[in-house]
């Protein structure tokens, strides 16, 4: 097998246009990269004299998992999954054509590699997991990659993990290139539990990236996949009453409708038969049986989530045999975009980590740290420029043409008692109104998150009144300050409550001022003006 492990790019970054078609840049957080290590058959199955699909056959074990026996294109598939028959049913949130599905495995069939691409944070990271080794091996999409490799063996499948751990939807779709190649063939998205419940940033980011994905390979688009675990957690008591309704599944499933990609759920399959059974430790369904924190799938949560992904692929073979002829003319042309400022040329910019550095003009009281001192996890590095002072201050100065533009910084964003907020103000070249970054969740937030979050605002330039000030517009003088202050919550607590860490930033195309004076949150936060 052949493994890399990729780590951010200590270079310095370049602009560079990212939204159509651009090759694979060098991975700011790319996890993992490996080939199946299946031998590639001597000659590939054939469909000639294949009778279709000749039977999809379910059948209930002792212990309440599924037996799947199914023929097509020639072979027999024996599959074992973890869940029932009617858990497999519930999961499957919504189907559509699969044409694409449909046509990769029909590329799969006729013995051809593909490559596989996991997007998500920290459960697609492969948390949870009773151990979790470097190739992933027990993760959810390294699961549905090993079947794959199994199923239809090729030498050249590739199985890349570009997950990373606290982060949400908003990093991925401006910085897909940095994490996925653009030849991908099946890209696997998991966001739910790392996006607010019921925002409209969902769908502008869903969608956002779902159009990046087609502009990769327009004439050939990756098959697509939303696999939603949960965004409330039952088994916490804040929760219980909240659970089916405090997650963004909604938003995506949306997005997957309108685009035609298949969306299957965790939550759909295990909600309810978890609230009916937790009570009772013996059962294979129960809360406690498939996730130790609450958090995070164990090891039987992780298998879960690739069977029903699996099942899907499944029933997408069966579509290929029986549907073929009525499928949709390929390839698919996108449709008009929802979101407005999702038409059109995509072009971004992205920093992470010491990227950041070549940007950074002045700092104080600022720590470059790949590790939080209190971190005792370090299977995950979360590097970003770190203050646990107040009044610190770290400057990041721009080119002159990147104003008139929208700059998303990145931050952590905790329900950590020790979080402070950074005051955002914007100096010589362009001007912006400030903005107040809170680094703290509510108190009463029960999902108790540590996630990267995101804060747009719009870059104006200012306009010179000299012409020392237009030379030094021209030169790229347009400064973003940070300086660190506590929280307004606890006064007295002050001094322990200024913890701030910088992530990263994001430099977008031009963005609607309409959208950014409705406050959209985790797209533009609903932490305010000052």
């Amino acid at each position: 097998m052949f493994i890399r492990l990729g780590q951010p790019s200590d270079s310095t970054p370049q602009y560079t246009p990212s939204g159509s078609g651009a090759d694979f840049q060098q991975p700011l957080l790319v996890n993992h990269i490996a080939q199946s290590n299946t031998p590639t058959p001597s000659t590939a199955p054939s469909r000639e004299g294949s009778s279709g699909l000749l039977s999809f056959q379910a059948a209930i074990l002792a212990d309440n998992r599924t037996r799947v026996t199914a023929h097509f294109h020639g072979r027999r598939v024996v599959w074992d999954s973890s869940l029932a028959p009617w858990m497999h049913a519930r999961a499957l949130g919504y189907l559509g054509t699969l044409q694409h599905m449909s046509r990769l495995i029909e590329r799969l069939s006729k013995g051809e590699p593909i490559k596989v691409v996991a997007l998500g944070g920290s459960v697609t990271h492969g948390h949870g997991l009773r151990r979790m080794p470097r190739d992933f091996k027990g993760s959810w999409s390294r699961v549905v990659f090993d079947w794959i490799a199994q199923t239809w063996p090729n030498a050249k499948h590739t199985y890349i993990n570009g997950a990373v751990p606290a982060t949400g939807i908003e990093f991925f779709s401006h910085c897909l290139s940095h994490q996925s190649p653009a030849d991908v063939d099946l890209i696997m998205l998991e966001f739910s539990v790392n996006s607010q419940p019921n925002e409209r940033s969902n769908i502008v980011h869903l969608e956002l990236l779902t159009r990046r994905i087609h502009a990769m390979r327009p004439h050939n688009p990756a098959a697509i996949v939303t696999v939603h675990y949960f965004g409330c957690w039952t088994g916490t008591e804040r929760c219980k009453e909240l659970s089916w309704l405090a997650s963004p599944q909604r938003n995506f499933d949306l997005v997957a409708q309108y685009y035609d990609f298949p969306s299957v759920s965790m939550r759909n399959a295990l909600d309810v038969e978890q609230q009916s059974r937790d009570h009772d430790r013996t059962t294979h369904f129960g809360l406690s049986n498939f996730s130790k924190d609450h958090n995070h799938p164990n090891n039987l949560g992780h298998q879960m989530m690739g069977d029903v992904v699996i099942y899907l692929l499944l029933l997408a073979a069966a579509r290929l045999d029986e549907h073929d002829s009525a499928l949709p003319p390929w390839p698919p042309s996108l449709p008009i975009a929802m979101v407005q400022e999702n038409q059109g040329e995509l072009e971004f910019m992205c920093s992470f980590g010491q990227q950041l550095a070549p940007y950074i003009t002045a700092n104080s009281g600022f720590e470059f740290v790949e590790f939080d001192p209190a971190q005792t996890n370090r299977q995950s590095k979360k590097p970003g420029y770190l203050s646990l002072t107040s009044g610190s201050s770290i400057d990041i100065s721009m080119r002159a043409d990147l104003v008139h533009k929208s700059l998303t910084l990145n931050y952590l964003k905790s329900y950590d008692v020790r979080m402070g907020r950074g005051v955002l103000t914007c100096h010589g070249g362009c001007s912006c109104r400030p903005h107040k970054l809170g680094a703290m969740f509510d108190g009463k937030d029960p999902l108790r998150m540590s996630i990267m979050w995101a804060h747009t605002i719009i870059l104006d330039s200012t306009k010179p009144t000299s012409p020392q000030q237009t030379q030094a517009s021209r030169k790229g003088n347009c400064t973003i300050r940070i300086v660190t202050s506590p929280t307004e919550t606890d006064q007295a607590g002050a001094q322990q409550q200024t913890k701030f860490k910088l992530l990263g930033m994001i430099v977008n195309r031009p963005a609607s001022r309409a959208l950014f004076e409705n406050g959209i949150r985790g797209l533009w936060t609903s932490d305010g003006f000052l």
